[in-house]
């Protein structure tokens, strides 16, 4: 909502219902986004809140009408720490800087974190129209203070550090669009002398066909550092490649209705965990402040 010229506010909520047969109907709500938007000028816009995370770029387009695909890249889950970041644009160039208290994770691999700040920064320059390249970094803790017990004497689950180095690109021409990423990351481990170290990183090409059709793939490799607390009290750790695709195609079925189909394959150093998903994903927007009246928007 616009509730001032240069202040906005933003909410997102996700609404879970499942449904069973003699058992009723069971739902969970949960607040995603909450944040202000403070709009001083091109160079300098504050954002605080429940905020999409500074690092990467994904994020950004994670909804699936933004989404070309229906799956999404396995470098990183899509959060949305608490924090406040300033960012803007002086000409070519745009930057992002602030403190967000989550690390950039996947939950599958890593213990999930204790909420603690931490800095974020990034930077990009458009060298053409379409064509811009970014850099992102973020340095903080990423363990759970409840893992305090097997953390070495004299030491604090907090003294444990992720790092991470990301770079970005975007390149449009015509009705093609290419993206990609690619991250280094490295983690402090207790127990262990030196950290370790993972690599991730995917490339997106969609093609719109015709206004209502397109079609997109995106490949991705991670070298991804896996970290666990075994039950005995010792620490696992190590990087593990594997690679996964994802083809997919889409059609608008009106100016607010689409519907994707897509196939996604991934490979594993153990071929055990090999798998491959067949999806179907319908998806309608719409915008809910109508319901309330134009009354509660700022013209």
């Amino acid at each position: 909502a616009q509730v001032h010229p240069r202040l906005q506010f933003m909410a997102l909520a996700e609404i879970e219902g499942v449904a069973g047969v003699g058992s009723g109907t069971e739902g969970t709500v949960e607040m995603e986004q909450l944040a202000l938007r403070f709009m001083g000028s091109p160079q300098f816009v504050v954002e605080a809140g429940m905020i999409l995370p500074p690092v990467g770029t994904y994020a950004s387009r994670r909804f699936s009408t933004t989404n070309p695909l229906i799956g999404a890249p396995d470098a990183y889950h899509v959060g949305y720490p608490w924090g406040a970041v300033a960012s803007g644009r002086f000409g070519s160039w745009d930057y992002r800087a602030g403190l967000v208290d989550e690390p950039v994770i996947h939950e599958r691999y890593l213990p999930e974190p204790t909420s603690r700040m931490r800095p974020a920064l990034g930077m990009g320059v458009t060298l053409a129209t379409g064509f811009r390249l970014g850099t992102s970094f973020t340095q903080g803790s990423y363990l759970n203070r409840d893992m305090a017990a097997a953390i070495p004497d004299g030491r604090q689950w907090s003294d444990y550090d992720q790092r991470i180095l990301a770079f970005d690109g975007r390149f449009g021409h015509g009705h093609s669009e290419l993206r990609a990423e690619f991250s280094l990351s490295s983690y402090d481990i207790p127990d262990l002398p030196d950290p370790v170290d993972g690599k991730a990183g995917y490339l997106e090409v969609k093609r719109t066909w015709h206004p209502r059709f397109f079609t997109a793939l995106r490949v991705e490799w991670n070298d991804y550092a896996i970290v666990r607390l075994r039950d005995d009290g010792t620490w696992f750790a190590r990087a593990v490649p594997f690679w996964n695709a994802e083809a997919g195609v889409g059609v608008w079925l009106s100016p607010a209705s689409m519907v994707k189909a897509s196939y996604r394959r991934d490979r594993w150093e153990d071929p055990t965990r090999n798998g491959y998903a067949f999806a179907l994903q319908f998806s309608h927007q719409f915008d809910a402040m109508r319901w309330f009246g134009q009354g509660l928007v700022h013209e």
